[in-house]
């Protein structure tokens, strides 16, 4: 809400005698900020619930990746985790009005094989901390599917039938569905252990931020902007641009780790995996390109 206002020029604040006067100060007021009410009345709108789709599926992803943390290692997660570039692009190319060529499919597995080559750990034993059952791969499809789905989807619904709508708007929109489905599981999670008699309970409960600290607030703070970044890429550019920029982002902070932790050692595995991700970057970009310049 504060970017679409600063995008609507709400907050340039007009310097003249009129603006000061008790009389006119509210009636200025409401004037000015007629153009971002007016934006906000569009909410209550039936196109709304368009963005309920996308919302809840990441909403449902959020939870499944906690359910999938709790059957296997991270570093199993991880490597599995990947399947969603497959997934993406076989979402991007079947629901969207946008066609994969060979070499981009080529692009997307190097990618693929890159980041799974990047993420193996070896055990003490020698072996690769790969371990998980049936059930927890069905998770991990299943993950990957809701993953490439939303993120189609939700360029479909930016990108295309609203593409002359703020960026903005279309995030409090999907944002505002996110916290509700968000809300109500922490609800429904947190007072579901107390009874319904036991009202002793209840008032001993010391609320949603008691258990918060600052540090908490800055990894918030981080996780929203990412979000907002996250829609402006998948917006602007798309769901493919975005999975390579997580791959990316995933390279970055493991090189962060290594310069700054002393208990993260990268092995011989990453820096291939790495290169064959820039190979990847570099043959999909070429495509692009080629592809524009016919």
């Amino acid at each position: 809400m504060v970017l679409l206002a600063f995008e609507l020029r709400h907050f340039s604040i007009p310097f003249n005698l009129e603006f000061m006067k008790p009389k006119s100060h509210s009636l200025t007021l409401f004037i000015k900020f007629s153009p971002f009410i007016r934006s906000l009345k569009s909410i209550f709108t039936p196109t709304t619930f368009l963005f309920s789709i996308p919302a809840l599926a990441y909403f449902v992803n959020n939870n499944i990746s906690f359910l999938i943390l709790s059957i296997m290692n991270p570093p199993t997660f991880m490597v599995l985790g990947n399947l969603k570039i497959i997934t993406t692009g076989l979402f991007y190319n079947i629901f969207l009005d946008k066609k994969l060529n060979r070499i981009q499919w080529i692009a997307l597995l190097m990618l693929f094989l890159g980041s799974i080559i990047s993420q193996i750990r070896f055990s003490n034993g020698g072996k690769p901390e790969i371990i998980t059952s049936l059930f927890g791969f069905l998770l991990i499809v299943i993950f990957s599917c809701i993953s490439a789905m939303a993120s189609v989807y939700t360029e479909y619904i930016m990108s295309n039938i609203f593409k002359n709508e703020s960026i903005h708007l279309q995030n409090i929109k999907l944002y505002l569905f996110g916290s509700l489905f968000n809300g109500l599981m922490y609800y429904f999670s947190t007072f579901s252990s107390f009874s319904s008699f036991n009202k002793k309970s209840v008032s001993n409960y010391d609320g949603f931020f008691s258990s918060l600290f600052p540090i908490h607030y800055l990894i918030i703070f981080s996780a929203c902007s990412m979000g907002l970044i996250t829609s402006a890429i998948i917006r602007y550019s798309g769901s493919i641009t975005k999975i390579y920029s997580t791959s990316m982002a995933m390279f970055l902070s493991s090189f962060m780790s290594w310069i700054i932790l002393d208990n993260y050692k990268p092995n011989i595995l990453f820096f291939v995996g790495a290169l064959l991700c820039c190979f990847s970057l570099q043959m999909y970009n070429n495509s692009k390109i080629e592809n524009y310049e016919k």
